[in-house]
Parts: structure tokens; C-alpha cells; sequence
């Protein structure tokens, strides 16, 4: 009677005893002693695996040291988001600086030869071309060429000048270079005609087809000019080919030809089409350096 009714009490202690805490990680401290951390972040998924058991405080010291790495970056982003609105706001109010200042793309593939700079392409025989019927100037029809590395014909816009397309030049048609002579095709026809291999007459006829807008013949005679110019006249050349590149929105490829340009002859013009031709491809760094 007694030990059934000492049931309940000894089922209540025995309760009091299975109450215990979840704990997934353990911690040796500097004493040496293993205490229990309860509810730790860590979950050990080979817990006899003393090494990774042992190196758990190491861990955790990792952790909170990338925590608070992490916490100083996203300081440092919050600040220079901030910068950028205020940057934003303060660009919103300068609208007349952008109205006075502001360059379409148009304005940077504007040809920047002048007729001091061509004054080199001239000579006397060139000066005095006469009439004769002949046609147009297709270059290839006079001196064929090959594939030729001096050419840049490694660049994808040369490799598929076929394709490419530009624009009338009408900035070259006011340098009074007689390019707007209707008779001028013929004179070089017969020019070319009689020496095939001057690179000042393919370099001009690259300057006719310029101004027609016609792309693929324009590259065919800057092909030939560059390939036989001399070292001291190639940036002519040169010069021209890039122009038709960049008209052609064949950009990076403009930028391997003009820089070539500098080096053969660092002219003002020769400077001012690399800077252009680097902005075009936001290269505003080194444009300034051109500039």
C-alpha cells in the first residue's frame, strides 16, 4: 500500500533527472576543462574528430574576425553610395555646363585633317593633275595586294572591310583640296594609271572615296598607301585608314591605327584623332594625355 502510493513521487523525481539542455558544441578552456556551450552556432558533423573538436575556439575567432571584416566593407560601400547621390544631385544642377559642353558622338568622328597637315601629300605633279577620261580611282584594279600584316589586316574591321559602311565626309570637302573637283576621279585614274606604286596617289584617292562615303573603296587605296608609304609620310596614310575605321564604328580597332599614327609622326592631328578614337571607347584617361 505504502510503495504504491510512493509511485507518483519517485515517476516526478525521475522526470526532474531526464530534463537536460541540447548542446552541439563543446569548448576546452584555459583551465583545461571541456565545457558544454549551449546553443552553440557551430554543429560538429564528425564529433570524434578531435582535431576539428580541439580547433573550435580557432573557429569561431575566424568567423567573428570575417564578420567584421564584412561589416567595415559594407561601411565603406554605404559611404561611397552616398558620395555618389550627393555627386548625382550636384551633376543635376550643373545643366548649363552641359548644355555649353556637351559632344555627340557625331562631333568626335569628324575628320581632324587639315591642309597644312596634307601639304606633305602634295607635289608639284600632284598639284597639276590634268583631265583625261578614266573613270574612278579603284585602287585594286591598279596595284593588287595581298594579305600583309603592315596593313593590320590581323584587326577584325580590316579583316571584314567588306562590310563596313560610313558616311559622306563633308569636313574634307572644305580644306580646298579639290576633292570636290568632279573631275578629280578621272585625274587619278590616269595618275595611278602611269605609277601605280606612289603612295601619295592611293593615299589621295582614299581622301576621294572619304568624301563620297564610300568605305570599302576609301580602305582598299588606304590599304595600298600605308603598305607603300615611306616611314616619314606613313602617318598620312595611316591617319586616313584609321579615320575610315573609326567612321565605320570599328573603334577599338581605330585605336591600334591612329596610336601607330603617333608614333610615326606625334602631330597635333595625329593626337587629337587618338584622343577622339579613345573616347569612343571610354578611354577617357589616356584621351586626356592626347588632348
Amino acid at each position: 500500500m505504502l510503495r504504491e502510493n510512493n509511485i507518483p513521487a519517485c515517476l516526478l523525481i525521475l522526470n526532474l533527472f531526464l530534463v537536460i539542455s541540447a548542446t552541439n558544441h563543446w569548448l576546452l578552456t584555459k583551465e583545461g576543462k571541456i565545457q558544454a556551450q549551449v546553443d552553440s552556432p557551430y554543429f560538429l558533423r564528425r564529433p570524434d574528430d578531435l582535431i576539428a573538436f580541439l580547433n573550435q575556439s580557432k573557429y569561431q575567432q575566424l568567423v567573428d574576425s570575417l564578420y567584421a571584416e564584412l561589416l567595415h566593407i559594407k561601411t565603406d560601400l554605404r559611404m561611397k553610395i552616398n558620395n555618389v547621390d550627393q555627386n548625382t544631385v550636384d551633376f543635376m544642377y550643373q545643366t548649363k555646363c552641359i548644355v555649353q559642353y556637351f559632344l555627340q558622338e557625331s562631333d568626335l568622328l569628324n575628320s581632324v585633317t587639315t591642309r597644312s597637315y596634307l601639304s606633305r601629300l602634295y607635289k608639284p605633279d600632284v598639284d597639276s593633275l590634268t583631265f583625261v577620261e578614266g573613270g574612278v580611282p579603284k585602287c585594286g584594279d591598279f596595284l593588287p595586294l595581298p594579305f600583309s600584316l603592315m596593313c593590320f589586316e590581323h584587326l577584325e574591321g580590316m579583316y571584314n572591310r567588306k562590310n563596313m559602311s560610313m558616311s559622306v565626309e563633308q569636313t574634307l570637302l572644305l580644306l580646298g583640296l579639290e576633292l570636290s573637283n568632279p573631275h578629280l576621279g578621272n585625274m587619278l585614274v590616269t595618275k595611278l594609271r602611269r605609277d601605280p606604286y606612289a603612295w601619295r596617289y592611293h593615299t589621295l584617292a582614299s581622301l576621294y572615296w572619304r568624301s563620297k562615303g564610300n568605305a570599302q573603296e576609301a580602305m582598299e587605296c588606304a590599304r595600298r598607301g600605308v603598305y607603300l608609304a615611306p616611314r616619314q609620310f606613313k602617318d598620312i596614310a595611316l591617319l586616313s585608314m584609321g579615320t575610315i575605321l573609326q567612321r565605320s564604328r570599328k573603334h577599338a580597332d581605330a585605336v591600334v591605327v591612329l596610336a601607330a599614327a603617333v608614333d610615326h609622326a606625334p602631330s597635333a592631328e595625329n593626337h587629337m584623332a587618338l584622343a577622339n578614337a579613345l573616347v569612343l571607347v571610354s578611354e577617357f584617361n589616356r584621351s586626356l594625355g592626347h588632348y
